[in-house]
C-alpha cells in the first residue's frame, strides 16, 4: 500500500481518512479531517481521487489555512482547471499536454485542431496502445522460444508519448 511505501521510506502517515461521497459533497464536513491534519502538523495533503472532488477538498482545506503541497495522481489532472485554488497541487501523470518532446507535441497540437482542447492522459495513453498494436501489426510477434522469438525478454518495444512500452511474453 501507499502508507507501507511511505513508511519504509521514511514517511509518516499522521491521518489516513475515508473518501466517502457523503464527506466530500458536504463542505462543512471536510473540516475535522483537515482540522486533525493541521493540528498534527501535516507537510502535504495527499488526495487520491478525481479533480471534481478535489475541488471540494482543496477548497475546503485552503479555508481551513492549509498552505502545503497538495499531491494526486492522474486523476487531479483536471484540477487546474479550478484557478487559483489548484496553485500549489502536484499531479503524477503519465501524460501531460506539456510535455517538451517533438511527438508529444505534436499529439497534442493534431488533438487541438480536432476537438479544441488539450488532451488529457487518457487520451495520449488510447493514442499510445492504439500505436503500439499498429506496430504489433505490422511486426508480427513471434512465440515466446520460437528461433524467431529466441527467447528474448522484450518482443516489441516503442518509445510512446509518456513511457517506452513493452511487449513481453506471458
Amino acid at each position: 500500500t501507499f502508507r507501507d511505501a511511505f513508511t519504509r521510506a521514511g514517511g509518516t502517515v499522521i491521518s489516513a481518512d475515508p473518501y466517502l461521497p457523503a464527506v466530500y459533497e458536504n463542505p462543512s464536513a471536510l473540516a475535522p479531517y483537515i482540522q486533525r491534519a493541521l493540528a498534527r502538523g501535516g507537510d502535504a495533503l495527499v488526495i487520491g481521487g478525481q479533480a471534481q472532488e478535489a475541488h471540494k477538498i482543496i477548497g475546503a482545506a485552503r479555508r481551513l489555512g492549509y498552505t502545503g503541497p497538495i499531491l494526486g495522481s492522474d486523476g487531479l489532472t483536471g484540477v487546474k482547471d479550478g484557478g487559483p485554488v489548484a496553485d500549489g497541487v502536484y499531479v503524477s501523470s503519465a501524460f501531460l499536454a506539456d510535455r517538451s518532446s517533438e511527438k508529444a507535441q505534436r499529439f497534442v497540437q493534431a488533438y487541438r485542431r480536432l476537438y479544441n482542447e488539450p488532451p488529457d492522459h487518457r487520451g495520449a495513453m488510447t493514442y499510445d496502445v492504439l500505436y503500439l498494436l499498429k506496430e504489433a501489426r505490422l511486426r508480427p510477434i513471434p512465440a515466446p522460444g520460437s528461433e524467431a522469438g529466441g527467447g528474448a525478454p522484450s518482443l516489441l518495444r516503442m518509445r510512446a508519448l509518456g513511457a517506452t512500452l513493452t511487449v513481453e511474453p506471458e
